[in-house]
């Protein structure tokens, strides 16, 4: 693709311009690069079935009712005591959410894919004293640059 992205702004607007295949294609690419923070054989089981097109199997709605599972038990085990790594699962699953909202055409899905994984980058790098979180936004926005021709609408 011929974006040059430099910043959250061109990245919005990029995003916004992508075809609904690219966006699902561009919204796994972002999740599988912090998949890892979960570490949970089911967020790895949904992402290659959403990257491999075969949600119609199941359905949109049965795979968000699967996510929103995820979502609530990695909340609830953020608890009082902060586990940063468990809260990099639960910003995982919640990118896995906000993907599949994406997918049935609520909200701002594939930026809020986007955020979730940078807020899972963020956790991990609080729990391991790192500082690479430029780096996660560089990456997203390479993801969309390094995209096919025809991954954009006129």
């Amino acid at each position: 693709m011929s974006t040059h992205i430099e910043n959250d702004g061109d990245f919005r607007l990029a995003l916004k311009r992508l075809t609904p295949p690219a966006k699902i294609g561009a919204g796994v690419a972002f999740i599988q690069r912090v998949e890892g923070l979960c570490r949970d054989e089911r967020v790895s089981h949904l992402l290659s079935m959403l990257a491999d097109g075969n949600r119609e199997e199941e359905g949109v709605q049965s795979l968000q009712s699967r996510v929103r599972t995820l979502v609530i038990e990695y909340h609830a085990r953020c608890g009082g005591v902060c586990d940063w790594s468990s809260q990099s699962a639960y910003y995982v699953a919640r990118a896995l959410q906000s993907l599949l909202e994406g997918i049935e055409g609520r909200g701002n899905g594939l930026w809020q894919t986007a955020m979730n994984c940078r807020m899972a980058r963020t956790c991990a790098s609080i729990q391991h004293e790192e500082s690479d979180l430029h780096d996660e936004s560089e990456q997203q926005y390479r993801i969309i640059e390094n995209l096919p021709e025809g991954s954009l609408t006129i």
